[in-house]
């Protein structure tokens, strides 16, 4: 059995899927991360929270970096991973069905909108 056919097994077969992800499912839609070079923090220095909630400054210029970002966001295009979560969260079966939904690896769909998803920073 190869990792592709492990996968879709281990999915077909679980009761519930968690994904976790980085920034960087988020590149191949043209979305910097973070670390990478060209990457966000090679362009700003962080504004961490004490500073943020300390100075007006800095809450001007998190929000300056805001805007300046706005564009890239409001204009990227789901890719295959984004595609595949939500994919995932449209299976949403009851465990005992054993469908063949969880071909998502290979033949992922764009799905619902990511409304069970969680973001932790």
């Amino acid at each position: 059995m190869d990792d592709i056919e492990l996968l879709r097994e281990l999915i077909g077969s679980a009761k519930r899927i968690v994904a976790f992800t980085g920034a960087g499912i988020s590149t191949e839609s043209g979305i910097p991360d973070f670390r990478s070079p060209g990457g966000i923090w090679t362009r700003y220095k962080p504004i961490y929270f004490d500073d943020f909630m300390a100075s007006d400054e800095m809450r001007r210029e998190s929000w300056r970096r805001k805007f300046a970002t706005d564009e890239t966001m409001l204009t990227a295009e789901p890719n295959a991973g984004h595609r595949a979560l939500a994919k995932l969260v449209s299976l949403n079966r009851d465990p005992t069905d054993q469908d063949d939904d969880a071909d998502v690896v290979v033949h992922a769909e764009i799905g619902p909108t990511m409304s069970r998803a969680i973001g932790v920073n």
